[in-house]
Formats: structure tokens, sequence, C-alpha cells
């Protein structure tokens, strides 16, 4: 995601991203879903926020948005379970990517439109 250069395109992309996490939580709550099971927070986290380039973030986001729905959390796994899952009404978001993250006020309203724009954040 950190290469989409478009800045309104990243935008438009991050704005999706809690129900695609909802949606794979969702599937790996009834795919994983075992007592003995632990799965690890930073594999979840690579998986599913290779955009984030602080680790730990993304492991700390991973973790409150799994035990938003329901799911044991413990010592750097979760315990998947689709008993315990528990879909909300919105998906959990409370969250702001370091990666997508930078001032528009650098872009003027048309070279944001047309996508002519120079943010370093968004080269590869």
């Amino acid at each position: 995601m950190a290469a989409l250069k478009p800045p309104i395109l990243a935008l438009l992309a991050s704005t999706y991203l809690p129900k695609v996490f909802l949606m794979a939580i969702k599937v790996m709550s009834f795919g994983y879903s075992s007592p003995n099971t632990q799965f690890p927070i930073r594999t979840l986290s690579q998986w599913l926020c290779p955009f984030e380039s602080n680790p730990q973030k993304a492991d700390n986001y991973i973790e409150n948005m799994c035990q938003s729905y329901g799911l044991d959390v413990n010592t750097d796994c979760i315990g998947f379970n689709k008993t315990k899952f528990k879909e909300t009404a919105k998906p959990y978001e409370n969250q702001k990517w370091s990666s997508l993250e930078f001032s528009l006020k650098e872009l003027s309203l048309s070279s944001l439109l047309i996508g002519r724009h120079e943010l370093s954040h968004f080269e590869e």
C-alpha cells in the first residue's frame, strides 16, 4: 500500500482496511478455531499490515482489534475461536497508519485530483 503514489488512492484504500481486516479475522476465527491453537500476532500483523513501518504499532492494532471481536489474546498470540468471535455492527478502526499519514497542506486541490504530486512517503 505504501507504493500507492496518488495520495487520494491511498486514502481511499485505507478507508476499506477495517472491513478487510474484519473479514480476515472472521475467516481465521472459523478456520483456526481450536481451544489449543495459538496464532502469532506478529505473523498476522505482517499479513494484514505490510505497509506499516512500525511493527509494534501494527501488533498493538491487531491485538486490540482481535480483543474487540471477543477473541482471546495471550502473550503475543491470538486464540481464534468461532464461538467467541463477535461481529460488531461497525468494524474496529481506531488507527492512523504512519505510512499513510501525510500533509495535504503540501498539495493543491488540482494536483491532488489529477494525481500530480511530490510526496516521498509514497515512493518505493
